[in-house]
């Protein structure tokens, strides 16, 4: 990153030592005094002394006002010494006295401020939307995410050929009796079943659920405690393939063998 050149201001003042007169000033001539006015006085001073009193001396005479006392003069030193405590304290730094031609100059000086970098305007923050979701939003993001993997599942489940049934009968299929017992009234999609048992993926849970040909009330135990009982298919709210829907609950629910 370079450093900023440092810039000066300058201020250049005349020193006039010349006090002297010229040779070719002359006295101005004294204008002669203006006639003194030829009229009377209105009042007489009898009258003036007796209304006025404050304006008259003891000897009759009317009081002169006192000039203001001049202030005493400050020594040269004094002057220029507050003369640059001024400048001073406006910034400027005395340089020295310089001869320029006939003429003796002070010279002052002071820094100017850096000149501003030009910053690229920073983009605006674009202030989050009223409809922008929050953590419920982000988990419903993340279930429509699974809904696909299970699509693209059940498409290679197609292939996976059923198990005879006499391979099914350690596999737990709940009756229609035993489903009404349980009062299973929540359903859900295969992914967001899958998250509930703590699978990995919902392609766990098809390739089970395609092995042994989907029936209704076909149970998924999971080694977390909870199991998940299939209950048939519903259709999408925009259309496409029926979701899958599972039921899930504790394993200590489920009708004993």
């Amino acid at each position: 990153m370079e450093t900023p050149q440092q810039r000066w201001e300058t201020r250049v003042i005349h020193l006039n030592l010349n006090n002297k007169p010229t040779a070719d000033a002359k006295p101005q001539a004294q204008q002669p005094e203006p006639p003194s006015d030829p009229q009377k006085p209105i009042f007489s001073d009898a009258y003036l002394k007796e209304e006025f009193p404050n304006h008259y001396n003891e000897a009759g005479e009317v009081r002169k006002p006192q000039p203001p006392t001049p202030p005493k003069p400050q020594h040269p030193a004094t002057q220029l010494q507050s003369f640059m405590n001024k400048l001073g304290a406006e910034g400027w730094e005395f340089v020295g006295v310089y001869p320029v031609g006939q003429l003796t100059m002070m010279m002052f000086r002071r820094p100017l401020p850096p000149v501003p970098e030009q910053v690229p305007p920073a983009r605006p923050v674009e202030a989050p939307s009223a409809a922008e979701p929050g953590l419920q939003g982000v988990l419903q993001q993340i279930l429509q995410r699974l809904e696909v993997l299970e699509e693209r599942s059940l498409a290679s489940a197609v292939a996976v050929p059923l198990l005879p049934a006499n391979s099914r009968a350690s596999v737990l299929v709940l009756s229609t009796e035993q489903l009404q017992a349980l009062s299973l009234q929540e359903s859900f999609p295969t992914a967001k079943a899958a998250l509930a048992l703590g699978l990995r993926s919902p392609a766990s849970l098809l390739n089970f659920g395609a092995r042994h040909g989907y029936p209704i009330g076909l149970v998924k135990q999971a080694a977390n405690g909870r199991a998940a009982i299939y209950r048939g298919e519903a259709p999408r709210q925009n259309g496409g393939k029926a979701l899958r829907l599972w039921s899930v609950v504790a394993q200590s629910q489920l009708p004993q063998p």
